[in-house]
């Protein structure tokens, strides 16, 4: 079943709750598949807030925050959305 499209009006806009301060990535390029490594530096809202990055159609193969793997943590892995 197809979802039917929702309008987005700028007066529903609302600035973004985080700052990516800078985006290192690395494309290794193969015949059958690519690998890309992303190193994400971003500055989120001081205060309880979830950031979520949609990676529908992609297999993660590894997660970390401040350097310490939390893939499988609940709290910040959701295999949902993968």
């Amino acid at each position: 079943m197809t979802k039917k499209p929702v309008t987005k009006y700028l007066r529903d806009y609302q600035p973004p709750s985080f700052t990516v301060r800078a985006v290192d990535l690395h494309f290794d390029l193969q015949e059958d598949f690519t690998m890309v490594t992303a190193q994400l530096n971003i500055q989120g809202p001081d205060g309880q807030q979830d950031l979520v990055l949609d990676g529908r159609g992609l297999e993660l193969i590894s997660l970390a925050l401040n350097d310490k793997n939390c893939r499988k943590q609940t709290s910040v892995w959701n295999p949902n959305i993968w």
